[in-house]
């Protein structure tokens, strides 16, 4: 799928927001950083600042490709993501719409309780 793309470009975060942390939430969140690198931060959506890094990110040597493929097959919207995330590797800059990120916790929390994610 996209065999041109170097590990170092994979590295990222996954933030997520969820009050109570599952076994079945701690498992995914711990195969994520193991298998991709990703680093996994739980945010807090009162005070953003306060947010819990549960996993560094790291660069990989490899990826597990025929992983990201099943992923890519089984999930829609990670498709699309490999998709954007090789198209703005091609172009060499970020032109795809991706989360935005909030510079101060007033704005942040103001468009989380627009969304509905806070009260």
């Amino acid at each position: 799928m996209a065999a041109g793309i170097r590990a170092g470009f994979m590295n990222g975060i996954y933030i997520f927001f969820c009050p109570v942390l599952s076994v079945q939430m701690s498992i995914l969140n711990a195969w994520l950083n193991n298998a991709f690198g990703i680093g996994v931060i739980r945010l807090d959506a009162e005070h953003f600042m306060q947010s819990e890094i549960l996993f560094s990110a790291k660069e990989k040597d490899s990826l597990d490709w025929d992983e990201i493929n099943r992923l890519a097959e089984d999930n829609r919207n990670f498709k699309c993501f490999l998709n954007d995330l090789m198209e703005d590797i091609k172009v060499g800059k970020a032109k795809s719409r991706y989360d935005r990120v909030y510079e101060d916790e007033e704005t942040a929390g103001r468009e989380l309780r627009e969304k509905g994610i806070i009260e």
